[in-house]
């Protein structure tokens, strides 16, 4: 009942914009018959229908962007959420870092990618310099990288940088 509520409130205020103005314009036409019929004091009733008809649709038509504005914002917590928060592993906090692996590059780059995911195609967090010491807390999935085939680690390095990287490129201390 509750999943994915963002996208139902941004349904709900497409229906209710839409009910809003058809009942506006119905409306609006059953005042102009009316007015149409009288002949004495039914140029009121055509105005008020076109009032009717105009400002009611308008109404209806502003009144859902609130509530698709909100249901937006919802979606967008949602997705922040997901993106921010580590489906992998939850930040670990150590009481002492206690290096098991050292950065090996062995080209000239600029660094080893920290990546949010053990998956070499998602975007990295930070890079991190040839020779800085890591701590390992988890192994991800296979992967192969220039011709080298090695588990991605889950690893933190003594800043509390923590994601995952490449292993092919740590040496074991």
């Amino acid at each position: 009942m509750w999943d994915n509520i963002g996208e139902k409130i941004k349904g709900l205020a497409k229906i209710i914009a839409f009910l809003g103005i058809v009942l506006s314009v119905i409306g609006g036409i059953i005042l102009l018959f009316i007015g149409w019929n009288q002949s004495y004091s039914g140029g009121i009733y055509i105005v008020i229908g076109f009032i009717t008809m105009i400002v009611g649709s308008l109404i209806s038509w502003i009144s859902a962007w609130f509530m698709y504005g909100f249901g937006e914002l919802i979606v967008k917590t949602n997705e922040i959420e997901k993106n921010t928060r580590n489906e992998y592993s939850s930040k670990t906090l150590l009481k002492e870092f206690i290096p098991t692996h050292r950065v090996k590059l062995i080209t000239d780059v600029e660094g080893l990618k920290v990546r949010k995911e053990p998956v070499s195609t998602k975007e990295f967090i930070t890079k991190i310099s040839n020779g800085t010491e890591v701590q390992y807390l988890n192994t991800g999935a296979e992967a192969i990288l220039n011709d080298v085939k090695a588990p991605f680690f889950e690893i933190i390095t003594k800043d509390n940088i923590q994601g995952w990287v490449f292993s092919g490129h740590l040496e074991k201390i």
